[in-house]
């Protein structure tokens, strides 16, 4: 049988160091076919994402922060006459402790402005809170954008609201239905 010869280590200065690559340049880790894949699943789950997004906040269903400057109180006529001001100092003092819990409604006007259906309260509370305290926390509210079908169901939609949370006079309700 033929013997074997040794095979030593290679000699690093046997060409120089400036022209010897120590280390080995790495395979490629994925086939450029997953690369591409991978690109086109990422591709295509973001545009599902943002299509249910649009759709969510098509149908009212998203919380939005917009300025409290842009909300128009008077946009419907409001159904709530009276209010008790140990209730409203009680709202005030929960949103400037807790923050805003609950979203006001409002209908989208164009050009940036929006039209209070329903949280009346609530936005003057957070109105008060802006000019009593000046933070920048309270320049702004939660809502959610409604599209009712005419105005008849945005004024359908504060009477129920109120009707949920407080109780209204029977004048209050005949006002806003003969209105």
């Amino acid at each position: 049988m033929a013997k074997r010869k040794r095979l030593t280590p290679a000699r690093l200065d046997f060409l120089g160091a400036e022209t010897l690559s120590i280390a080995p340049s790495a395979p490629s880790a994925a086939a450029p076919i997953a690369s591409v894949a991978g690109e086109a699943a990422a591709t295509a789950a973001f545009h599902e994402v943002s299509q249910e997004l649009a759709r969510i906040r098509s149908e009212g269903r998203m919380v939005l922060e917009i300025e409290l400057g842009s909300i128009q109180a008077d946009y419907l006529i409001r159904d709530r006459i009276y209010h008790a001001d140990d209730d409203m100092q009680a709202l005030v003092d929960s949103l400037e402790v807790r923050g805003q819990q609950t979203p006001i409604e409002v209908v989208d006007l164009g050009a940036g402005l929006y039209g209070l259906v329903s949280g009346w309260r609530r936005l003057k509370a957070l109105r008060r809170l802006q000019s009593d305290t000046g933070e920048s926390r309270f320049d702004h509210a939660q809502v959610l954008v409604r599209q009712p079908q005419n105005m008849g169901a945005a004024y359908l939609a504060m009477v129920e609201e109120n009707e949920i949370r407080a109780n209204l006079s029977f004048y209050e309700r005949a006002r806003v239905t003969v209105r």
